[in-house]
């Protein structure tokens, strides 16, 4: 081979090289750029701006590499560029700290995409020259806050729950007053759905508009209460997933006020869709024909096209100004007053992220379900730590007559899909199918109570007028009237369900109960280091105030037609428990100085060749603390006593973690109330309930109060 050919040949491999290089790195740009442009919308509106205007300005500065961000660039960008500029919604203003924090995030996040495909090597921007500049813009922002006498009010209008409640309970009922026509009240339903979900799902604005129709599918939820339970729910995003590969849902169950009922809210807007404005219902043979129908489209007609988000925004706007409300939130402001509900309703942290879809655990993220039942119960105007869900208004189920005049198709689809009559199997047209048949009951049961109050043109179909619903309704309406909460069968749960159902049906007879109650277990508190006349005196006005309140809640109840407990239940276990056991707090005469709390004698255990069943002894339904103690000492229902059993067996009865972990909080309570008693000089019962009304106070579980015991103990009982 001559040198001419070796040259060659160099020069081939070096060329080839240089394109391999060439190619990658135009690769590698590519991929910068789809990574760029397949980011979440949320953070491609936010950030993306901010980046070009970096772009531009470099270029226009001359540098070689306009686009690669370093320290140096981003602090004479800031300084050049953002600082001192004035805001471009209100001229009078400068832009503050917060909008110099957006670009810091804007160029941080290209600069990590920089590093990430190896195509800048600086270190981050967010260097000692950056965090200089948000420092002395922070102060100057504080300052020129103070000298324009900013609005301070706007940073906290978050934590006015109570009134942020009221306020959009308005905004949900001002949707009802659009049936000026077929297109306004289509529209009414559709803010007023958008409006609910955000809200008790905690929901992005854009979250709403980009749901479509195989987003929707429905999941039983057992175990929840003596109701049967099912929960709506949404997948967010389109199936878009988490940081650990799995998908985000929000979930929701019927609310116990059909005003603000979310489930209700879906159910009447797609009948509005498929019965009043005469749209076809859809045709499922295969994905393609129905996978894009928008959820919040933007007209009937247009059912594919979503609602944009300027059209959503001015939306609550309107309501907003039309009901002179100030808010400092749109689209975004259901998922802030939905966050704070949960804590008000004492959601915990990970329930409430899972709910909201913020970052957790990486143990939830990747194997959790994505549905929080509290957030769910709590949303749904339920007490978030008790499996309460009772639903008078879904108790009555519509006659099938009524039924199949809802969504007619239904049938038809479910016979196809089920045989595969020219239709595609699809997980989500089943999803589907199933939410629709749930759907029905939801749309005549809430419009038989809903109807009377909103007249609106949704309610104008001839299925409401018809002789069927009409006696459906009727039937309905008396079930509400005298329908209690069924706690007959379960005497563990009278007294917590007794303060529920007297609140949401006698309010000044339960406030009575709570004042005698406190004011009567503040006067032993503070009495309880005097003399014993002193506080015999009392622990008697207690009784007295307490057996008077209830004689008084059970004579209301029997005045509202409200089912008697079982005589048996009633005469045997709950007025000896009320006489003797909760009130019976007196000192002992004979005894001056130290109250007697000596545990009562043990119920016997049969003899047995065996150890009893963990769940014959300690029963998962006990919900309140003196429950537990009487449970222990005594034994419930007629099973043996826990601390007898634990005398004759052991550990034998109690095999297993999860177990084991149940008995452990049942006797960290019982200790807590033998100290508490031995601390207060009172009986164990006594101490019982005094605990009792300070965990109700707290709205904490039995099960927290177990794993907290130590903060509880040292706040409440010192």
């Amino acid at each position: 081979m001559s040198r001419h050919d070796v040259d060659d040949a160099v020069m081939s491999q070096a060329l080839r090289q240089a394109q391999l290089r060439v190619d990658e790195e135009v690769n590698t740009q590519n991929i910068i750029a789809d990574a760029l442009m397949n980011r979440p919308k949320g953070t491609s509106n936010a950030f993306g701006p901010k980046q070009k205007e970096f772009v531009k300005w470099a270029k226009e500065k001359g540098y070689v590499n306009p686009e690669i961000v370093t320290e140096a660039k981003v602090a004479y960008f800031l300084n050049e560029q953002v600082i001192g500029r004035l805001h471009c919604k209100n001229a009078t203003k400068k832009v503050g700290i917060s909008t110099v924090n957006q670009y810091i995030s804007a160029l941080t996040s290209l600069w990590k995409y920089q590093v990430q495909y190896k195509v800048n090597s600086n270190t981050t921007p967010r260097g000692f020259s950056v965090i200089s500049i948000q420092k002395f813009v922070k102060q100057n922002t504080f300052m020129e806050r103070k000298t324009s006498y900013y609005d301070r009010g706007r940073l906290y209008q978050h934590l006015l729950t109570q009134e942020l409640q009221v306020t959009r309970r308005k905004v949900a009922d001002y949707f009802w007053s659009y049936r000026q026509t077929t297109f306004c009240a289509f529209k009414g339903l559709r803010n007023r759905v958008g409006y609910l979900l955000a809200e008790q799902g905690l929901l992005r604005g854009e979250n709403i508009r980009d749901a479509e129709l195989p987003d929707f599918f429905t999941v039983e939820m057992e175990d929840e209460g003596p109701s049967h339970c099912v929960a709506l729910t949404v997948l967010k995003g389109r199936g878009e997933m988490n940081q650990y590969g799995k998908p985000v849902f929000s979930g929701y169950y019927r609310h116990s006020d059909v005003r603000l009922c979310s489930v209700s809210a879906v159910a009447l807007y797609m009948f509005f869709r498929y019965h009043v404005s005469k749209k076809p219902f859809p045709d499922l043979l295969c994905s393609p024909q129905w996978y894009d129908i928008s959820f919040f489209c933007t007209d009937i007609k247009s059912n594919t096209t979503a609602v944009s988000k300027s059209a959503h925004a001015l939306a609550i706007e309107t309501a907003h100004k039309t009901l002179k409300i100030m808010s400092t939130h749109k689209t975004h402001g259901g998922r802030h007053y939905g966050r704070q509900k949960l804590e008000q309703s004492g959601v915990d942290k990970v329930s409430a992220d899972v709910a909201g879809g913020w970052s957790t655990g990486a143990g939830e993220g990747c194997y959790g379900n994505g549905l929080s039942r509290p957030a769910m119960r709590a949303m749904a105007g339920f007490p978030a730590d008790e499996k309460m869900y009772h639903l008078p208004r879904g108790t009555v189920t519509p006659p099938e007559v009524l039924q199949k005049q809802i969504f007619p198709e239904l049938e038809e689809w479910e016979r196809r899909h089920i045989d595969g009559d020219d239709c595609e199997p699809n997980f989500a047209l089943r999803g589907f199918l199933r939410m629709l048949r749930f759907l029905r009951d939801v749309i005549l049961q809430d419009a038989a109570v809903l109807m009377d109050d909103y007249p609106h043109i949704v309610f104008d179909h001839p299925i409401f007028s018809s002789a069927e619903f009409l006696t459906f309704k009727g039937i309905m309406k008396e079930v509400i009237a005298t329908d209690v909460h069924p706690v007959s069968h379960d005497i563990q749960r009278v007294m917590p369900e007794l303060c529920r159902q007297i609140a949401t049906g006698n309010e000044c007879l339960m406030e009575n109960l709570i004042n005698a109650i406190r004011s009567a277990s503040n006067a032993i508190s503070n009495k309880v280091d005097k003399n014993q006349l002193e506080l015999q005196v009392s622990v008697n006005s207690l009784r007295r105030a307490l057996t008077t309140s209830l004689s008084n809640a059970v004579t209301t109840f029997e005045q509202l037609n409200v089912r008697e407990l079982n005589d048996t239940t009633v005469n045997g276990t709950v007025h000896t428990s009320l006489d003797t056991t909760m009130y019976d707090a007196t000192i002992n005469d004979n005894v001056p100085a130290a109250i007697n709390t000596t545990m009562p004698s043990l119920q016997e255990v049969p003899n047995a060749a065996v150890p009893p069943h963990f769940h014959d002894v300690i029963s998962a339904s006990v919900t309140t603390v003196p429950d537990v103690l009487t449970e222990w000492v005594h034994g419930i229902n007629g099973k043996s006593s826990v601390a007898s059993v634990e005398a004759q067996w052991g550990t034998q009865w109690r095999v297993g973690s999860q177990i084991q972990k149940m008995f452990s909080r049942r006797r960290i309570i019982v200790s807590l109330i033998e100290r508490y008693a031995q601390n207060k000089g009172l009986t164990i019962e006594a101490a019982a309930w005094l605990i009792e009304e300070k965990r109700l106070k707290k709205n904490i579980s039995l099960m927290r109060l177990a794993d907290t015991w130590k903060a509880f103990e040292m706040q409440e009982l010192r």
